[in-house]
């Protein structure tokens, strides 16, 4: 955002905002701006991605303002008295002024000498982070804290019941139902409007609803809907301390405001959505006798979630949980929380359930150093001590059940993953900036999420590949792509295939990329009517020989072929486009005479690899030795680092093998001598290039008698 002119000390701001927000009737005011900045309209019967971008509309408040607004309100008692017109339209405006001047007051840096010095010390401490924190805004949707909630504390079902005298699945399903009452709610309140005068306009009593109105939809007795109400309601709790906008915030962990007659406001469901997910943590960690247990279900649920997510990509042989690592002598050296094997890579994730702190929210240094080494340090730095021990083939892998896990050792490359549990405001930032690595050779740099980007990213990137090469591409760019959220850059790479050369210094994205994203994720799993398919890079080469081939290759999982898996990834459409033509084009003219034809490519400048490709039935043993003869000799008069070979059926066009030619060029008078016959024979036609086109009218290749026309031509 830009910087207001003229802009006022931040706590001044604050107290006049706090001023506002005790206004008579101001709840009205935060119901007409929850509705307008947390609908999506469309005129449709189905979301569009037009109305999903209104979501990233800059004049819209963002939730995080939105609960300080409700929760300035309630440090005195709620007044529903209606504003007249006027006064209504004036508070509105008075709001949005205050919250766009509050923002631009943290956006100015005070106590700032001007020095390189100073402006790098302030870029690395906690009060710069005071504004991302806040502003970066929610990087998980409504329905993953809804779903992980019942997942998470299924652990602790009995400390429910015996405590709070309901259990997680009587929780889930009233928690679960106000989002459907609301909504009915909203719209009778919209019906009710067309019938009413200007003076009694307000969406507020959408907002409202009463535990019968849980019971009708549940099912579940008053008691002990009233038990769960009770337990997420504000009534108890005081916001005194609600002195900035890092200051906890009481409505955010019980967002419920009773009312009077029974009745209910809930003015964010998201905020009680997160309430669910995170509020029972403070709940146990009161009861003496419970915390340590607790805890140890908060590391569990963390490792089995990831690891079902994991082995949703990678299958339940490739994915591993609990192994230690010991060495000759027996000893421990270390433990892998999850372990995920794909060929000769490797992902060590390491979990963590740390939260942050409010004093750390607040930009307290200390408290953010502290709270991010024990949530992101600990787990990166124990996933590349256990990747080092990995690599020395005399260490053991053990499972659980005491039998050695036996796998690839040859290792190209290992992925240490950091993951957390809870949501963790403005995560990759605060990773760019605090986290400390270490370089390696085969170790790559570290990729730090929490369980709801992995959720997403496990979703969408459904194949070992695609998960794979997105990591890949993620982790070696690093501080070349910023974002507010993790599944901004994911979106980026879903429409455009993430790429970038040495000539770019930095790709910053802009949080509406992320509009295609949230219709997919909202339709799947949201309840928006039809799911919906992402028009980028998934849905692009569906059914062409490049989707085969990569399908085949993870199937295959044979090193020589997972290589070229991951270079094929980072291809321009415009290359894969050229390599489904010519594929097509040497499989027809095999399929005509059932004899060998070939294609060698070159790719790029800056992903500089060649690829040949055999189409033959000729028995493996005869077909490997030509194949890996001709990548040698094209390897060699190409002066290439990266070649590969593949060699596809004549009527299938699958892959039958792969080799791969990965080494350093160096000049051999012996090559020399071995292709000077093939360079001339080279010369006489470019890579790429084949015989005469095949006419229209002429006899399809395929053998069918039919004219090309009328045949292969449009297939």
């Amino acid at each position: 955002m830009s910087v207001l002119d003229n802009t006022r000390d931040e706590k001044a701001i604050f107290d006049d905002l706090e001023a506002l927000c005790q206004q008579p009737g101001y709840a009205h005011i935060i119901a007409y701006f929850c509705f307008r900045d947390n609908s999506i309209f469309s005129d449709s019967k189905q979301a569009t991605k037009d109305a999903i971008l209104e979501k990233y509309n800059q004049n819209r408040l963002i939730r995080n303002e939105i609960s300080l607004l409700i929760g300035l309100m309630c440090k005195k008692t709620l007044n529903l008295e209606l504003p007249e017109p006027k006064k209504f339209q004036e508070l509105v405006s008075q709001t949005e002024l205050l919250l766009k001047e509050l923002h631009s007051s943290m956006m100015i840096r005070t106590g700032d000498s001007g020095s390189i010095e100073e402006f790098l010390k302030y870029m690395n401490s906690g009060e710069m982070l005071r504004e991302p924190i806040f502003y970066t805004g929610d990087s998980a949707y409504h329905f993953q804290y809804r779903d992980f909630s019942k997942f998470k504390y299924s652990y602790d079902n009995d400390w429910f019941i015996l405590n709070k005298e309901y259990s997680v699945e009587q929780l889930y399903k009233v928690i679960s139902s106000i989002e459907g009452i609301q909504t009915e709610k909203i719209n009778e309140t919209l019906k009710d409007l067309q019938k009413e005068k200007l003076n009694n306009y307000t969406i507020l009593p959408g907002y409202i609803f009463s535990i019968q109105d849980i019971s009708y939809k549940t099912g579940i007795d008053a008691k002990t809907i009233e038990n769960i109400i009770n337990s997420f309601s504000f009534s108890k709790e005081s916001n005194d301390k609600l002195e900035c906008i890092n200051d906890f915030n009481a409505t955010n962990a019980y967002p419920i405001l009773p009312l009077e007659n029974g009745k209910f406001l809930l003015l964010q469901y998201y905020s009680l959505l997160e309430a669910l997910y995170e509020t029972p943590f403070f709940w146990f960690n009161q009861d003496p006798k419970y915390k340590n247990k607790a805890m140890e279900h908060r590391g569990k649920f963390t490792e089995d979630f990831s690891y079902e997510r994991l082995r949703h990509v990678f299958g339940e042989k490739n994915v591993f949980k609990n192994i230690d690592i010991k060495d000759t002598n027996s000893n421990k050296l270390g433990e892998i929380d999850v372990l995920v094997t794909f060929g000769n890579r490797l992902i060590i994730l390491q979990a963590k359930s740390k939260k942050l702190t409010i004093s750390a929210r607040a930009g307290n240094d200390d408290a953010l150093n502290n709270d991010f080494k024990k949530a992101i340090q600990a787990s990166y730095d124990q996933a590349v001590e256990c990747g080092i021990f990995l690599l020395d083939t005399t260490n053991t892998l053990i499972l659980p059940s005491g039998e050695e896990l036996k796998i690839n050792r040859n290792i190209a490359e290992i992925y240490p993953l950091s993951i957390i549990s809870d949501h963790y405001p403005a995560l990759s930032i605060q990773a760019r900036h605090f986290l400390k690595q270490r370089q390696h050779p085969i170790i790559k740099p570290a990729f730090v999420i929490d369980i709801f980007t992995l959720d997403v990213i496990t979703e969408i990137l459904k194949t070992p590949l695609y998960f794979l090469s997105y990591i890949n591409r993620r982790v070696t760019y690093g501080d070349k792509v910023i974002s507010n959220h993790e599944l901004t850059i994911l979106s980026y790479h879903l429409k455009n295939n993430l790429y970038l050369t040495e000539e770019h210094s930095v790709l910053w994205l802009l949080d509406d990329i992320g509009a295609e994203l949230d219709l997919v994720m909202l339709s799947r799993r949201g309840g928006l009517g039809n799911e919906y398919v992402h028009s980028g890079i998934l849905a692009k080469y569906q059914g062409t020989f490049f989707d085969t081939l990569i399908k085949d290759i993870e199937n295959d999982k044979n090193p020589n072929v997972i290589d070229l898996g991951f270079k094929l990834l980072m291809l321009s459409e415009t290359s894969v486009s050229e390599l489904n033509e010519k594929v097509r084009r040497i499989c027809l003219d095999s399929m005509r005479d059932r004899k060998l034809h070939d294609l060698t490519l070159i790719f790029g400048k800056d992903n500089s690899f060649g690829l040949t490709i055999h189409c033959t039935d000729a028995p493996d043993d005869e077909a490997m030795l030509k194949l890996d003869s001709h990548c040698e000799l094209r390897k060699y008069v190409s002066k290439l680092d990266h070649w590969f070979g593949i060699a596809i059926n004549i009527d299938s066009s699958r892959v039958r093998f792969g080799i791969n030619k990965i080494y350093k060029w160096r000049q051999s008078d012996k090559m020399d001598e071995k292709c000077r016959r093939f360079t001339k024979l080279i010369s006489q036609s470019s890579l790429g290039k084949f015989k005469r086109k095949t006419g229209r009218n002429d006899n399809c290749p395929c053998g069918s008698g039919k004219k090309y026309k009328k045949c292969c031509l449009n297939k």
